[in-house]
């Protein structure tokens, strides 16, 4: 996560997580990795340890080509083969200021509040902040803090959704922008 921070912070965009796959799994959505990162270009988050930082930046990167959810056994098997997609792990960093540029482009009167009680933290992200030496805000700036994905919707959708069997939970609201804030989270 520490290296999907540093590469967030050093493309201003999103990061994730991705792991080589041991077989051809149905169940997991893969990551069609293109073009390889320059290490150079990585950049330490604020707070993280020197050593932890250095663990981090040594890792591979790579541009995204695409992702594809749960594919079939058959496409898998290929995925696999191919050597060219990773299993995508849900685990995502971006940066608020990417986040609020991202709301401006769809909607620039609006602005989005985030509700941080309303999921548990995985513990993953304790450890990460305690053994990387993490400051508390630069996490909620950094990282996803277990929320995965984010999924805006007309109001009537969670109930469409709960009903087909698909677990929802609301993490906060699109509201008109009332101050300069595009994000509050409370």
């Amino acid at each position: 996560m520490v290296a999907s921070a540093g590469w967030a912070a050093a493309t201003d965009g999103l990061a994730t997580v991705g792991l080589v796959p041991a077989a051809p799994v149905t169940a997991f959505g893969y990551i069609e990795v293109a073009s390889a990162r320059d290490a150079q270009d990585w950049r330490r988050p604020e707070g993280t340890p020197p050593a932890i930082s250095a663990a981090a930046a040594a890792l591979p990167a790579f541009e995204s080509a695409g992702f594809k959810e749960k594919p079939s056994a058959d496409v898998a098997q290929r995925y696999v083969a191919d050597g060219r997609h990773l299993w995508n792990l849900g685990l995502f960093a971006w940066t608020a200021r990417r986040f609020r540029s991202e709301l401006t482009a769809a909607h620039p009167e609006l602005a989005a509040t985030i509700d941080r009680s309303t999921w548990n933290i995985p513990p993953i992200f304790a450890a990460l902040q305690k053994v990387g030496g993490i400051h508390l805000e630069e996490m909620w700036r950094t990282f996803n803090m277990g929320v995965g994905m984010v999924v805006i919707v007309p109001p009537d959708v969670p109930a469409i959704a709960e009903a087909a069997g698909i677990p929802v939970w609301r993490i906060g609201e699109v509201v008109e922008q009332t101050g300069t804030r595009r994000v509050v989270l409370t």
